[in-house]
């Protein structure tokens, strides 16, 4: 592989971590992990497909995705599974505050909203995202959250919760082109002293997303 080539790839890597293309840890000691367990076999080459879900429907079509929700908590702990709105101003996916939802979320519902999991637990999970017959053509993104219940005495505003992106094009036919071009590459390093690649990259495709 040539020493470009080799560049190319550890900025995709890159900006796949910068953008956020894996589980999600926040709060307290009842952290939280959510992971996308499968994926369209059509999406195979498509690294996003990987750990979001990534995929263009028809009107009226129906998707089943299994996820995998993980407690890294030791002590049991109670889990709730919700839908909320993201968005992409600027051309970055950015997720709204909350439980704030949109008409993307108003299509996904899951098997069960809430669950109990042991000390070090996991538990699968299916969600469903059924598309209306008149649904409009056009981009949709939300997040699928699995969020920690807060603990007796704990305090109610540290919020422990794991997202896994959607990104949903809607429309007949086939799906628009998804493409990027690389403009510039820029060798440098953080202030810890190791080498960081940064990326100047444009959507030349037809698909929306950060």
């Amino acid at each position: 592989m040539r020493s470009r080539d080799r560049a190319v790839v550890v900025v995709l890597l890159t900006l796949c971590a910068a953008l956020g293309f894996a589980p999600a840890y926040a709060g307290d000691s009842g952290r939280i992990g959510l992971r996308l367990m499968e994926m369209p076999e059509s999406r195979r080459n498509d690294p996003r497909a990987r750990v979001s879900i990534v995929d263009h429907l028809g009107p009226g079509a129906v998707i089943h995705r299994r996820l995998l929700v993980t407690s890294v908590s030791p002590e049991p702990r109670r889990f709730q599974l919700y839908a909320a709105a993201a968005g992409v101003p600027k051309r970055r996916f950015v997720y709204a505050p909350g439980r704030t939802g949109n008409e993307l979320t108003s299509w996904i519902s899951f098997d069960r909203d809430r669950i109990i999991l042991p000390p070090y637990g996991e538990a699968v999970v299916r969600a469903t995202i059924r598309v209306p017959p008149s649904a409009w053509q056009g981009e949709r993104y939300g997040m699928l959250w699995a969020q920690a219940e807060p603990r007796p005495g704990g305090n109610p505003r540290v919020v422990s919760r794991a997202g896994v992106r959607v990104y949903l094009n809607i429309g007949p036919g086939a799906e628009p082109p998804t493409d990027f071009r690389i403009e510039k590459l820029i060798a440098l390093r953080n202030p810890k002293g190791r080498p960081v690649l940064r990326a100047i990259v444009h959507n030349t495709g037809r698909r929306g997303g950060g």
